[in-house]
């Protein structure tokens, strides 16, 4: 993952912190366009309990309030599957 988007650090863009809590997935807690999850039923150990977006919650753990719009793409890095060859 692009290191701009992870580890708490004010000066970045993103931020999340988990809520270690057990927590079974049901498509009903989740945030999508579609009716069903293939995650369905699994067991967590923990799950969002909140983010932040340069500075401001977007999460709260219970309700999104971010505003459509206000997202920056950051282009990643390719995935590597294998180290690079020296």
């Amino acid at each position: 993952m692009n290191e701009r988007k992870t580890g708490y650090d004010p000066s970045r863009r993103f931020d999340a912190f988990w809520d270690e809590r057990e927590v079974t997935i049901q498509n009903t807690n989740l945030h999508h366009a579609v009716d069903y999850t293939p995650y369905e039923g699994i067991e967590l150990k923990a799950w969002p309990g909140m983010t932040l977006s340069r500075g401001e919650v977007v999460w709260d753990g219970k309700e999104f309030s971010g505003q459509k719009g206000r997202g920056q793409f950051l282009r990643g890095d390719a995935p590597t599957i294998a180290p690079k060859r020296v």
